[in-house]
This record gives C-alpha cells, sequence and structure tokens, in this order.
C-alpha cells in the first residue's frame, strides 16, 4: 500500500494540538513546544556567527547533534502514539513506507514541505525541500548565505532514516549521516539532503 500523504495531512491537520496550563502540548506520545521557527533560528545563527567562520566545522557538528537527538526522540514518540498506530500504521508494509510516512507528518506539523526525490531502501535516501524555514529565516535576517545553513532538516532527515532503517530504538541513533548539497539561502532553487548509512 502506498503512504498517502493527503490522508495524513488531514487526520493530522483535524487532531487538536493545543497548550496545556503548564505551556506543553502533549501531541504524538510526546511533548512539544509552541515556540516559533524565527527564535529558534535566531539561537543557532547568532551562536554560529559568535563563534566566527574558524569554529564553523564545530559549530555544524553541535547544533545538527543537538536537532539529530530532538528529531530522533520525537519521531520515536510519534511512530509509537494512538495517533500513529490508528492513522499511520495500516498504511505502513516495510521500513521504506515508515520513512515516506515520516516525512507526511512533518508536512502536516508545518516543519518543512520536502519530499523524498530518490531512494536505496536501508542505503541510501535523498531529499528536496522547496520550502524550508530555516533557509527562508536566514535570507530573511542575514542574507544570502555562502555555506549550507539547514542544521535541523539535515539532523531530522538523519534520524528517519535512523528509525526507519538502524536498530531497535534507542541504539538505531547515528546509522546514517545527511550533507546538505543544495541550500535556498545560497540561492540554489530548493535545499537538498543525502543522506547515506555510515560504514561500519
Amino acid at each position: 500500500m502506498a503512504i498517502d500523504e493527503k490522508k495524513i495531512i488531514e487526520g493530522v491537520s483535524q487532531l487538536e494540538v493545543t497548550g496545556n496550563e503548564q505551556g506543553l502540548i502533549p501531541a504524538f506520545g510526546v511533548y512539544l513546544t509552541n515556540g516559533t521557527a524565527s527564535f529558534y533560528n535566531r539561537i543557532n545563527y547568532e551562536f554560529e556567527r559568535t563563534l566566527g567562520p574558524s569554529f564553523h566545522r564545530e559549530t555544524r557538528l553541535i547544533l545538527i547533534n543537538a536537532a539529530w537527538v530532538c528529531g530522533y526522540n520525537t519521531f520515536r514518540g510519534i511512530q509509537t502514539s494512538v495517533e500513529w498506530e490508528g492513522l499511520i500504521k495500516p498504511m505502513v508494509e516495510n521500513e521504506t513506507d515508515k520513512l515516506h510516512a515520516s516525512v507526511a507528518v512533518c508536512n502536516a506539523l508545518g516543519w518543512s514541505k520536502w519530499r523524498i526525490t530518490d531512494i536505496t531502501p536501508g542505503q541510501r535516501a535523498v531529499f528536496r525541500a522547496d520550502e524550508g524555514y530555516e533557509a527562508e529565516l536566514y535570507k530573511a535576517q542575514y542574507g544570502k548565505a555562502d555555506h549550507p545553513v539547514c542544521y535541523m532538516l539535515s539532523a531530522v532527515a538523519s534520524a528517519l532514516n535512523d528509525l526507519s532503517y538502524g536498530t531497535e530504538y534507542p541504539t538505531g541513533i547515528y546509522t546514517f549521516d545527511t550533507v546538505e548539497t543544495k541550500c535556498r539561502a545560497m540561492g540554489d532553487p530548493y535545499c537538498e539532503f543525502v543522506t547515506t548509512r555510515k560504514k561500519q
């Protein structure tokens, strides 16, 4: 059975995702927060700018790792939630379906507008984001970038592959690595992420 992204988006959009008295949003088996993307991005990019170009590699690793751990645990919660069980799991027949369904959930929650354009199951996947809040907000705040800036999407691409093809949670994290090969913040027409299984 193919993953029906439209059905997932419609189903997720009908769920009540609101904060409680403590300011937390209990949904999909996890606690979400209602923070603005611009605030999150500003923290990341100001951190990067403060450390400067000589620490770009280290900064990138820190920001991607933080997002990787977050994405891995958040989507583990989503994939084991009652919402997933009722709405999405009936469509999932294999690990690749699980990956496509997770991308659909990202789109449904407004975290990006992306899709998988090429895949070798369990080994390599190429994601394309025609819209992504990181690149758009970077351009608006800082202008054209001289390097890829979509740290969250890079990390989530890895995390989703980890959960689909890695070992059982929580040991499957860091099975895949992702490189952003195109970025709208650099002037490319879209952002592209190439995820590959790490060599053992």
